[in-house]
């Protein structure tokens, strides 16, 4: 595969989410061609760009081949581009199904393959998080309040200070769980995806106390990073955000059935004595 099959790097970045999630999709207005880029499950930033297809039929399954093989490190090749590293990621046949940006140094390029990028993701999640986390990410939650619901039912969308938002809500438009500010509607979206298939695991929440007092649940992300948090609570306990509540039914009066049958016997039995 050549260099000339793929776009500049620029040009993947902030674009629409794909329906498989963790990716993003568009078409080239210049040629045509259909490309793909994969993003991190944290951030939304690019972490892998593909080559142009015909169809999107031939990009989708493109896609699908990342699927199969982003996880495994024996199918990254390290190369070279003008002085550059990269990483390209192969199939099972040795075909080049997409690849990295390029760095300066081998030891950047490598720090992209996905052992490496896992044992990142660790330490940084056990390191202390600076107390100014505890507001400076978040925008106050009535912030996050009225928004128009998106494409995707449970969540309002917004933009404020340059930043893209989100927030998880219920059927009545409250705001269960609210998100950082991205620097990309790509990020934001691929942001909702993580927030989609962590919500409903009861292990990736966490309590945490904030330094005012007040209490919040924080969803994490399988790599345990921070995707979302519900707004303050001081007085009571955090319940895990869900986007339905699920009602227990009331217990059932069995006398509703056995007075009408002591009735109709009582009746009966008049009856038979006159």
């Amino acid at each position: 595969m050549n260099t000339q099959d793929y776009l500049n790097f620029a040009r993947y970045e902030n674009q629409p989410v794909s329906f498989i999630a963790g990716f993003s999709a568009f078409q080239d207005q210049g040629n045509g061609l259909y490309y793909f880029s994969m993003l991190d499950e944290v951030d939304g930033s690019v972490i892998l760009i593909s080559e142009g297809y015909p169809s999107i039929a031939s990009r989708d399954n493109g896609i699908n081949a990342v699927v199969n093989n982003r996880g495994l490190d024996e199918r990254y090749m390290l190369s070279t581009d003008d002085g550059r590293y990269y990483l390209a990621l192969r199939a099972a046949n040795g075909e080049e199904i997409a690849r990295t940006a390029t760095f300066n140094t081998e030891a950047q390029a490598l720090a992209m393959l996905p052992s490496a990028r896992k044992k990142a993701a660790a330490i940084a999640a056990t390191k202390p998080q600076d107390k100014k986390r505890d507001i400076d990410d978040y925008l106050p939650c009535s912030a996050y309040e009225g928004h128009s619901r998106s494409a995707i039912n449970d969540f309002t969308t917004f933009e404020a200070n340059g930043k893209y938002y989100f927030a998880m809500v219920d059927a009545n438009g409250k705001v269960m769980l609210r998100s950082e500010g991205y620097g990309s509607i790509a990020g934001r979206d691929n942001g909702i995806q993580s927030v989609i298939a962590n919500r409903e695991i009861k292990e990736r929440y966490i309590t945490k106390e904030l330094s005012n007092g007040n209490r919040i649940k924080i969803l994490l992300a399988g790599n345990q990073q921070e995707i979302a948090r519900s707004c303050p609570i001081k007085d009571e306990p955090v319940a895990v955000p869900m986007p339905d509540a699920v009602v227990e039914p009331s217990k059932f009066n069995w006398w509703w059935i056995f007075l009408p049958l002591l009735v109709l016997i009582f009746l009966a039995w008049r009856s038979c004595s006159n």
